[in-house]
């Protein structure tokens, strides 16, 4: 079936006729930009249009890349995979679906072409794919571009909050996991909390102060980016507390909070709590109230979102400027599915079609601006349930599933992914599980972006006091008191995310030897198999302003007694973090290659300007694991060892000692005689 195409378009198609060749493929330059494309789809070439549909709903392009070309592959199977997955595999991720009317992604010919978009100069931008079914199947969902509704309009805005109202019932009724079960915690009740008012009777938002004998209070609770750390809203001090008492200052808001002030009122709850509302902000050098309040308020995070009825989260907006409702330029098209001719070795040629996309709201999370966030994190993981308003789409989240404007009346099942699920579960986890859980976590929160560097442990104090409820231990600088050993095998893999030459932002008093006081993503060795400690805890040592898991760290100190020896680096491998690029990379794959070389140090700092002197270092043995050799079915065992520095200082009888790197070295060859064991103040 012909369908409108651009003269480009036309030629590109008629070249799929030899797809089947081994060597064959085809490129073209679709558009110089973003906003060229858009113009081009206008014309009405439905294949300009799905392609331009594409790149907002996989996150692949945004109006701020207004220069980046855009350009489209064929290939045949295996030719042309960008994201070196399995393409029937990438398809069902993106796109899979049981309803007898969804998209038939799963009927897709291991021989079918294959179609990739990317977005940047020479292949070096990000990538994602069209997918094509055999066929000239062109089934799609009845006007999906158009069962979208304009939030911007009162009648989209009254769609919306009668499918959230509907969804939260459901949830609340009919998800057994999702019920908020009575608990001690649950009486735990934010300090301060927004009156959100009335807007039919007049009634302006207001600042409430909460008492522990109303425990029947219902509210939600606002996940959301503040944007530029020195945001231009109104926030809540102590000079202004009790002026926000009488009245928020409505057109002094930001434009999120505004929005979920009326999505709040729209549910019919009266309370909502804001961060920068209900806890009071700095608002001068040394502010003792903020201190204190912020202080007792980041211990009880935790209990904030998960005892909310809801959470509303700005997912798809990188500033509190910005709002819920965002603009949607894919709505602008509804293209039809392009069908063409392909090339085949038994029957000629055959036909296929590729189809218009939709968002999904396991990309809207992905990609989400929100989510790249090291606060915002642990605002999803603590959260009974979440309404998203996404980039593209609005929709549900909680532990009963998803579902979305897309499809209003369809919930799809969860995804079991360590971020959501398992911390949901986390009353099921025994003691060794719980270690594996904070570590498998902190490896992924160590990507996330903080504006102020001392953040680094209160952004997950929620998630520690979570654990902390389930394990009873004690909680020092980022790791816990069963799986000290553990918690020292991190790796260096990047810097991300703190602008460290800037002394305020890079504040922080943190031990040399917790992974936090690294600046990016950490891998930790113990995660394999097997894992044996070889250290003894004598003694910890931790400070801090509010409870141990506020993360507020003034001091820790760990008392170590070991085997120790001196080793030269010179003979070494030296391996540094990467810059803040190296995030994109997967942390699987950067910890093959550090492991690649037996003889290696990594080391925790930025690699220094002058080579780091090669005398032989103190190190002190933590574990051991297994590394395979070129041959796979051999392993070697390899001593894993903190690489120390003196500190200066002597605490009591002991040597103080900084952790400068982690060697990983082959135990026959470096420990297996070592006699020396030594207690040391690790700091």
């Amino acid at each position: 079936m012909a369908k409108s195409l651009c003269v480009l378009c036309s030629s590109f198609i008629e070249s799929f006729g030899e797809v089947e060749d081994a060597n064959w493929s085809s490129r073209l330059r679709v558009a110089p930009n973003i906003h060229s494309l858009r113009s081009q789809a206008r014309t009405g070439c439905h294949l300009c249009q799905i392609i331009y549909q594409s790149c907002f709903y996989l996150h692949t392009v945004s109006w701020e890349h207004q220069d980046y070309p855009i350009t489209i592959f064929a290939s045949p199977p295996g030719n042309y995979n960008p994201y070196n997955v399995d393409y029937n595999e990438y398809c069902k991720m993106v796109y899979d679906t049981e309803d007898e009317d969804g998209l038939p992604f799963r009927n897709l010919n291991p021989r079918q072409l294959r179609l990739s978009i990317s977005v940047g100069e020479n292949g070096k931008g990000r990538i994602h794919y069209l997918p094509v079914v055999g066929g000239n199947d062109i089934r799609k969902e009845g006007g999906m571009s158009f069962a979208f509704s304009n939030s911007s309009t009162p009648h989209g805005l009254h769609e919306i909050i009668q499918s959230a109202k509907e969804w939260l019932l459901i949830c609340r009724n009919g998800h057994v996991g999702c019920s908020n079960s009575a608990s001690s915690e649950k009486h735990v009740l934010p300090t301060r909390l927004i009156d959100v008012g009335s807007q039919i009777e007049e009634r302006m938002p207001r600042l409430h102060i909460t008492s522990q004998d109303t425990r029947d209070i219902e509210y939600a609770a606002l996940s959301y980016a503040w944007g530029d750390a020195q945001a231009n809203f109104t926030k809540t001090t102590a000079s202004n507390l009790d002026d926000m008492r009488r009245q928020l200052p409505w057109n002094k808001l930001s434009k999120t909070v505004q929005d979920a002030i009326i999505i709040t009122r729209g549910l019919g709850l009266k309370y909502l709590w804001v961060d920068a509302l209900c806890i009071l902000q700095k608002e001068k050098l040394n502010d003792t109230r903020h201190m204190e309040d912020w202080s007792f308020e980041a211990s009880r995070f935790a209990s904030y979102y998960q005892n909310a009825v809801l959470t509303i989260a700005a997912t798809g907006s990188e500033s509190s400027s910005r709002g819920l409702f965002l603009e949607r330029p894919t709505l602008e098209f509804n293209p039809e599915p392009v069908v063409v001719l392909q090339k085949s070795y038994w029957t000629g040629f055959r036909e296929s079609t590729v189809q218009p996309l939709y968002p999904q709201p396991r990309s809207e999370i992905v990609n989400s601006a929100l989510l790249t966030r090291a606060w915002t994190t642990q605002e999803r993981l603590l959260s009974e349930r979440i309404l998203h308003f996404g980039a593209n789409c609005i929709f549900w989240e909680c532990s009963g599933g998803y579902v979305s404007e897309l499809h209003p009346n369809r919930w799809d099942p969860p995804h079991e992914t360590f971020e959501f699920f398992n911390f949901k579960n986390i009353h099921t986890f025994n003691t060794e599980e719980l270690t594996e859980l904070w570590y498998d976590f902190v490896s992924n929160y160590s990507l996330k972006d903080l504006s102020v560097g001392s953040d680094r442990l209160p952004a997950l104090s929620g998630v520690a006091t979570l654990v902390s409820t389930r394990c009873q231990q004690k909680y020092i600088a980022g790791i816990w008191e069963s799986s000290v050993a553990e918690g020292l095998t991190w790796i260096a893999i990047s810097t991300s995310g703190i602008d460290t030459d800037d002394p305020i932002k890079s504040e922080r008093v943190l031990p040399s030897w917790s992974w936090a006081s690294n600046n990016g993503l950490i891998w930790f060795l113990f995660r394999r198999d097997p894992w044996q400690s070889m250290i003894q805890v004598i003694n910890f040592c931790s400070r801090s302003k509010g409870s141990d898991t506020s993360g507020q760290v003034l001091e820790a100190r760990l008392t170590l007694k070991g085997l120790v020896r001196m080793v030269d680096l010179s003979q070494l491998k030296l391996e540094y973090p990467r810059n803040k690029h190296a995030k994109e990379e997967s942390t699987e794959s950067n910890h093959r290659d550090t492991l690649k070389h037996k003889h290696m140090a990594n080391m925790d700092g930025i690699k220094p300007a002058e080579p780091l002197s090669t005398h032989p270092r103190l190190c002190l043995l933590v574990g051991t694991i297994h590394e395979p050799e070129y041959n796979p079915w051999r392993k070697v065992k390899m001593g894993v060892a903190c690489v120390l520095e003196h500190s200066g200082r002597r605490y009591g009888e002991f040597e103080g000692y900084k952790r400068i790197g982690l060697v990983s070295l082959p135990f026959d060859e470096y420990w297996s005689e070592v006699k020396d064991v030594r207690t040391i103040e690790l700091v």
